[in-house]
């Protein structure tokens, strides 16, 4: 199983703080995420916890005021509904290879993004949550959940005759 962080570049202010970061800074820490993704060990990283319900229960709850107030669909109720349904790896290391076995079983996929954005943590509490996760539970679904017995590239491979497209 490969394990990739992934940021979605979210434009909007911060759901704890309310204050909207610049451009500039928004890049700089996707930049900064990148570079923990690829210390940490992660198969790659794509643009695109422990202790769980207390440290994200604040985040989630401004998310949802966020979303109330400008009229948005609230889909999760609760932070513990939100966990439960949603694709969210938020709990202990061996909660979180319950949930990958339970998606792999309904999709059979063998790469997982893992959210790389901070989303309201601190910037140590985010580190500690990407390293529990690659010292813990990653190991585990690796074992657990073996790539596809074949190389990955074409499908067939592109002729002389047949350009490639791009």
């Amino acid at each position: 199983m490969k394990f990739l962080a992934i940021t979605l570049i979210v434009h909007r202010p911060d759901p704890i703080t309310g204050v909207q970061k610049p451009t500039h800074d928004r890049f700089r820490e996707v930049l900064d995420n990148a570079l923990l993704a690829e210390e940490l060990g992660f198969d790659g990283f794509g643009v695109g916890e422990r202790e769980a319900l207390a440290l994200y229960r604040p985040i989630f709850e401004s998310t949802l005021a966020f979303q109330k107030q400008f009229g948005l669909p609230v889909v999760f109720e609760s932070v513990e509904d939100f966990v439960e349904r949603s694709s969210a790896l938020i709990g202990s290391p061996q909660q979180i290879v319950d949930k990958v076995h339970r998606y792999h079983e309904q999709f059979g996929h063998t790469v997982l993004h893992v959210h790389a954005d901070a989303s309201g943590l601190t910037r140590a509490r985010h580190r500690a949550s990407l390293e529990l996760f690659q010292s813990e539970a990653a190991p585990v679904l690796r074992r657990q959940i073996p790539d596809p017995p074949f190389t990955w590239g074409p499908v067939r491979p592109v002729t002389e005759e047949e350009p490639a497209h791009v």
